[in-house]
């Protein structure tokens, strides 16, 4: 984003639960636990020119295991996600979150991979909806089901984004024809279909990225939602037609959390800080358990002890 862009006030650092933001240090059963990894510095920390969008291709050619991360410095921390609802904030929310800010240095472009599992209360077929700056990934059972890169202009169905895997938006209806105002006006990405059925959890995959900048600004500006809606249900719709979807929620929203997230709404897409989406009939994506031990892979290069989380409690 260039200098004008209007930035959220409130988003603190401090102690407390998960939620939205890019995550805190308590979470809630079925909440997505985060990894998060520095292009610049390789495993043993020494600095390397990152290729943002080839880095991350590679990462996601490789499936996002722990192969794919092995030439990076990474962190896995005990960051736990509940939704994505992020107004723009400084570049330096990333390592900050993850207690990085010392051993990356400043505007350095960084990813973060939420891993966790998909079990709605109810049958259905859903897809993802929403935009990121710069780059979001979501696959479901190993599988791309969406994807974002804000380079890519004039979204087309059946044009690759400028991250170049193969995959590109198919749903003529909807392709290129809604912007997010609180996002530089950036066309809202639909993604495939897909179904989750009841008492067979799916894995699920959310990968975020910031390209960095300088070191004079710590990098700019981050921000994003990630939108969820279910095929067959009909929604309310902004002024200019656009509907209004629900966030992707891993459970049941507290009363705390709807009373931030209405901090963050406008309905009617006209606001350059605020997002629009809608609260009603948010579906609980997330199995009620936490992830599989075996999703714990990452092994810290730069692992600090100091807890502090993220938090939009104070839009």
């Amino acid at each position: 984003p260039n200098s004008s862009t209007f930035v959220m006030p409130g988003i603190s650092v401090r102690k407390g639960g998960g939620g939205g933001g890019l995550g805190g240090k308590s979470g809630k059963p079925g909440d997505l636990k985060g990894t998060f990894v520095n292009l610049s510095c390789d495993a043993k920390g020494r600095a390397r020119k990152s290729d943002f969008y080839a880095d991350i291709r590679g990462m996601l050619q490789k499936g996002l295991k722990k192969e794919a991360f092995a030439s990076f410095a990474s962190v896995h921390e005990s960051v736990f996600m509940s939704y994505l609802v992020l107004p723009y904030a400084k570049s330096s929310l990333g390592p900050t979150t993850f207690e990085t800010e010392r051993s990356i240095r400043r505007g350095a472009p960084w990813v973060i991979v939420y891993r966790g599992r998909l079990q709605p209360a109810v049958e259905g077929t859903y897809r993802f909806v929403g935009v990121y700056d710069d780059v979001m990934v979501v696959r479901v059972n190993g599988k791309t089901v969406f994807e974002f890169a804000s380079d890519t202009a004039n979204v087309r169905v059946g044009t690759q984004t400028a991250l170049k895997t193969g995959w590109s938006p198919k749903d003529p209806a909807v392709t290129g024809k809604y912007r997010a105002s609180a996002f530089r006006n950036m066309p809202l990405t639909f993604g495939d279909w897909f179904t989750v059925q009841a008492g067979k959890p799916a894995s699920i995959e959310i990968l975020i990225a910031d390209k960095g900048g300088t070191a004079v600004d710590d990098g700019g500006f981050t921000g994003g939602i990630l939108l969820v809606e279910e095929e067959g249900r009909t929604y309310e719709t902004t002024p200019d037609g656009m509907p209004l979807l629900p966030p992707f929620a891993t459970s049941h929203l507290s009363y705390n959390e709807r009373q931030r997230l209405v901090r963050a709404r406008d309905v009617e897409n006209r606001s350059t800080s605020l997002c629009a989406f809608t609260l009603t009939d948010v579906p609980e994506m997330s199995a009620k358990k936490t992830a599989k031990k075996e999703d714990d892979f990452i092994t810290s290069t730069h692992r600090t002890i100091r807890e502090v989380t993220v938090d939009v409690g104070d839009l």
